[in-house]
C-alpha cells in the first residue's frame, strides 16, 4: 500500500481501496504513481465537491507544501456542517485547518471560481459529476492549472461529450483511468512538467 492509500484510510474518503464493505473508486493508487515524483513540489491544490472534508485532509498530508483548496455548493453535507466538520481522527473543525481553505457555491460559477489562486498545481473535480458543471468548471480552471487536471466519475454515458471537450482543451495530452473490478472511470488531463 502506498501513503495516499494509506490517507484515503486514515480520513475516510472513498478515493482509496474498499473497507468495510463500502464501495470505493481505487484512484489513490494510479494518483501516487502519477503525483508521487512532484509531491515536494505542489504547491496549490482545488478539490471541487468536498463533501465531509475527507480528501482536503488526504490532499493536505500527502502534499507536505501544498494549500489546499476546496469548493462545495453544500448539496451533499450543509455548508454550516462542512465548516464545523471534524473527522474521527482530528479534532480540529475543517475551516480552522492550517491549509485548508473552503470556498462555497456552484461549481459552474466563474465568480465563485475566481476566488480559487490563479495558478493551482492540482484540481481535482469530484463535484455534481454532471457534464455542464464539470466542463464548465475545466474551461476555466485547466487554463490555470500548471501540472494535473482530474476528472472523477465520469459516467459512461457522458464520455463521448466529455472526450469532444477534453481533447480541444489538452490538445491530446490526457488518458482515461479504469480501475479493474470498477465501474468508476476518471479523465486525467496533463500540462506542463506532466
Amino acid at each position: 500500500m502506498n501513503d495516499l492509500t494509506e490517507l484515503a484510510a486514515i480520513y475516510g474518503t472513498n478515493k482509496g481501496f474498499p473497507r468495510e464493505g463500502k464501495t470505493w473508486h481505487h484512484y489513490t493508487g494510479a494518483y501516487h504513481s502519477l503525483l508521487s515524483p512532484v509531491r515536494d513540489k505542489i504547491e496549490v491544490v482545488v478539490e471541487v465537491g468536498v463533501h465531509r472534508g475527507a480528501s482536503l485532509r488526504m490532499w493536505r498530508d500527502y502534499f507536505p507544501n501544498a494549500k489546499v483548496w476546496g469548493v462545495d455548493n453544500g448539496s451533499g453535507c450543509p455548508i454550516e456542517e462542512i465548516k464545523a466538520m471534524a473527522v474521527s481522527c482530528s479534532d480540529v473543525p475543517l475551516c480552522e485547518e492550517i491549509r485548508v481553505n473552503l470556498v462555497f457555491g456552484e461549481q459552474a460559477n466563474e465568480e465563485v471560481l475566481a476566488k480559487l489562486p490563479t495558478r493551482i498545481d492540482l484540481v481535482v473535480d469530484d463535484g455534481s459529476h454532471a457534464p455542464n458543471d464539470f466542463l464548465a468548471t475545466l474551461k476555466v480552471l485547466f487554463p490555470r492549472t500548471n501540472l494535473m487536471y482530474i476528472i472523477e466519475d465520469v459516467f459512461p454515458e457522458f464520455m463521448k461529450q466529455t472526450v469532444k471537450v477534453v481533447e480541444e482543451i489538452s490538445g491530446g495530452a490526457w488518458v482515461m483511468l479504469r480501475q479493474k473490478g470498477t465501474a468508476s472511470l476518471a479523465v486525467i488531463l496533463f500540462k506542463g512538467g506532466a
